[in-house]
């Protein structure tokens, strides 16, 4: 790629091969940080719900992050389990603090 910027721009073209690795690197870099703190929020809510198999559905949260499909495809299923399974009161506040973490807007 190198060359061929060269080739077709001299030394900037050299440059703006370098802006945009350099780019990608960063972007991807954010998209894993990202993905890597929502799961740890999703995986914090699960446990302290004790919601069976927490560890696997935070790894799913993690990839589907990764991969910028988003948690929602493991979270809303976990929401309705709990809204069977857990008194009345836990459901509401389960499922307010899964709706809020996927609401909440990264910082950057």
């Amino acid at each position: 790629m190198k060359q061929l910027s060269r080739r077709l721009a001299s030394q900037k073209g050299e440059t703006f091969v370098q802006i945009a690795g350099a780019t990608i690197r960063a972007v991807a870099r954010g998209v894993i940080g990202v993905a890597a703190l929502q799961a740890f929020l999703i995986g914090i809510g699960l446990v302290t719900a004790g919601v069976p198999g927490a560890s696997l559905l935070t790894l799913a949260s993690l990839v589907l992050g990764i991969i910028q499909i988003g948690p929602t495809l493991v979270i809303l299923p976990v929401i309705i389990w709990a809204w069977t399974a857990m008194d009345t009161t836990t459901a509401l506040l389960f499922t307010a603090y899964m709706i809020r973490r996927k609401h909440a807007a990264p910082l950057a």
